[in-house]
């Protein structure tokens, strides 16, 4: 999969979509809760579902991360 932001683009490989699925908002933590400030500034949420754990990624901030401009 290749996203794009502005002139921004990058490839990202997923290597397994285990499922789709609408999240419930107690099933969301924002993750500045869950970890110290600046440890992953373009992970902006943590999900619990089921047992498991899975991040949310912020498009325009990890962009910004890998091109060294944040």
């Amino acid at each position: 999969m290749v996203i794009q932001q502005g002139v921004q683009q990058i490839g990202v490989l997923v290597d397994k979509v285990p499922e789709i699925r609408d999240v419930r908002p107690d099933e969301y933590v924002t993750a500045a809760a869950q970890s110290p400030e600046g440890a992953h500034p373009f992970v902006t949420g943590i999900l619990k579902l089921a047992g498991r754990m899975g991040s949310l990624v912020e498009v325009p901030a990890l962009l910004s991360y890998v091109g060294g401009t944040k």
